[in-house]
C-alpha cells in the first residue's frame, strides 16, 4: 500500500483554513502501511501548514506534543527521525525529548530559534511508533502558550 495521505479539518476554530497532511509508513519500507498491527516500531508523519488565525503565528517554535491513545504507550520508544518548518530543517533547534503518561504522550523541545509565519509547514517524522491498528493522535505546537491543536487519525 502507498503512504497514505489525507487531508483533514483540524480540531482548533483557529486553525480553519490550515492544511495537515498525515501519512504513516513502516519504518523498513516507504511504501508499506505501518499500522496493521505491527509492533516493530512504525514511523508516524506529521505535516501542519499555519494560517493567520492560528495562535502560535508570529511567535518562535517552543515545543509541540503528541498525545497517542490511552494505554497505547505507542511513542515509548519514539524518536525525532526529522523536523522541518517552513522548509527549513529545525533539528538544530531540537533541545530535547521526553514521554510521559506510560508512554501515551511525546513532548518535543525547541529552543525557540525558529518563527512560526502564516503558509509556513512544520513537518515533523517519529520514528519507533509502536503500530497499533486504527488511532487518532492530538498534536498541540506551542501547548505553553495557548498553542494550535489539530488530530489526525490513522
Amino acid at each position: 500500500m502507498d503512504d497514505s495521505e489525507m487531508d483533514d479539518s483540524d480540531t482548533d476554530s483557529n486553525t480553519d483554513s490550515s492544511d495537515m497532511t498525515e501519512s504513516s509508513t513502516d519504518s523498513g519500507t516507504d511504501d508499506s502501511d505501518s499500522n496493521a498491527g505491527d509492533d516493530s516500531g512504525s514511523t508516524d508523519a506529521y505535516s501542519y501548514t499555519f494560517s493567520d488565525s492560528d495562535d502560535v503565528v508570529g511567535s518562535s517554535l517552543t515545543g509541540t506534543t503528541f498525545d497517542y491513545p490511552d494505554g497505547s504507550g505507542a511513542v515509548s520508544d519514539a524518536s525525532v527521525a526529522s523536523a522541518t518548518l517552513g522548509g527549513t530543517d529545525i533539528s538544530d533547534d531540537l533541545d530535547g525529548s521526553s514521554t510521559s503518561n506510560n508512554g501515551e504522550t511525546l513532548t518535543l523541545d525547541f529552543g525557540g530559534n525558529y518563527q512560526i509565519g502564516s503558509g509556513d509547514e512544520m513537518a515533523v517524522e517519529l520514528s519507533g511508533v509502536s503500530g497499533m491498528g486504527s488511532y487518532t493522535v492530538e498534536v498541540t505546537v506551542n501547548p505553553q502558550s495557548g498553542g494550535t491543536t489539530f488530530s489526525q487519525s490513522f
